[in-house]
């Protein structure tokens, strides 16, 4: 069985629940939809909300996939499509044979992915997060202690910043806040799966002195489990996604605990310089909340 065929099953079982399977499966979960939005399915793994039409469309396009490529492979190997077609490309492994025009909206519904997702949808349409801009580098700034600028301010106001030179957490490098040097320590890339196309609410977060990314220790579930550097395999422990704060600022959940990045203070207030970061229970502390700022 082709893995578009496997798609195709799963898309039609969801389809016979009623399409509110999508949202209902995770209802709190960082990919699901705002209401009047449903999952788009392209391939199994496929979370950008869309309109229920074009999931419609994508079931469609999948049950003829096989009928549109060409049956002696071509330029592009066995995925090649008859002429007429092109590959829809809602994620990095989609490569079923769609209208040109279908292939356009999917690319446009990839680009509003973050307006539909209920944990990232923004209402002051600021501080922009990096689903289009992948490969942008950002410093990833806490709250300052004393009075601040919005979070759609440019600069990191005076306040802290993540440093992946932090202390070592027994054989791996810890991590922390700290004053901003303009040290690759302190810029980070936010890496999509696949680093192509925002199919759904999860990054690694990669420091642009060692390539490393950030992971809790472990893959540990309890609060106050260090954050330290280690392998960017997309392993449990190193992946992320973005919940924003009612004050604007942003949360950055571990995605196999769904516990918050945190700078380590216990009044959950502006953290001291030099505090490490830890995973802990999501409380929109003062310590918990970030601001991406983009760098050269």
């Amino acid at each position: 069985m082709t893995r578009h065929r496997v798609a195709v099953i799963a898309a039609l079982v969801l389809a016979a629940a009623g399409l509110g399977t999508a949202q209902g499966a995770t209802p709190q979960g960082p990919d699901s939809c705002v209401e009047g939005y449903v999952w788009r399915l392209a391939t199994p793994e496929d979370h950008v909300c869309v309109d229920p039409a074009v999931h419609d469309q994508v079931v469609e396009d999948n049950s003829h996939a096989d009928e549109r490529r060409s049956p002696n492979g071509g330029p592009y190997g066995p995925a090649t499509c008859l002429q007429g077609w092109v590959w829809r490309e809602g994620t990095p492994d989609d490569l079923t044979c769609v209208d040109p025009e279908v292939r356009s909206q999917a690319w446009q519904d990839n680009s509003e992915a973050p307006d539909r997702w209920t944990a990232t949808a923004r209402s002051d349409g600021g501080n922009a997060h990096p689903f289009l801009y992948p490969d942008t580098t950002y410093t990833i700034a806490g709250r300052p202690a004393a009075a601040s600028p919005t979070p759609n301010a440019d600069a990191t106001g005076g306040g802290l910043v993540i440093d992946a030179q932090g202390a070592p957490v027994e054989d791996a490098t810890g991590t922390k806040v700290a004053r901003a040097s303009d040290t690759d320590s302190q810029r980070f890339q936010f890496v999509r799966r696949g680093d192509l196309k925002a199919h759904e609410n999860a990054f690694q977060i990669r420091d642009r002195a060692s390539g490393r990314c950030l992971t809790v220790a472990q893959a540990g579930q309890s609060n106050g489990t260090r954050v330290v550097m280690g392998d960017c395999d997309w392993s449990e422990g190193a992946v992320w996604s973005l919940w924003t704060q009612k004050d604007g600022y942003w949360q950055l959940r571990s995605r196999h605990s769904n516990k918050c990045l945190t700078a380590h203070n216990p009044l959950f207030i502006a953290p001291p310089p030099g505090a490490y970061l830890e995973q802990w229970t999501c409380l929109d502390g003062k310590n918990q909340g970030w601001r991406l700022v983009p760098v050269q």
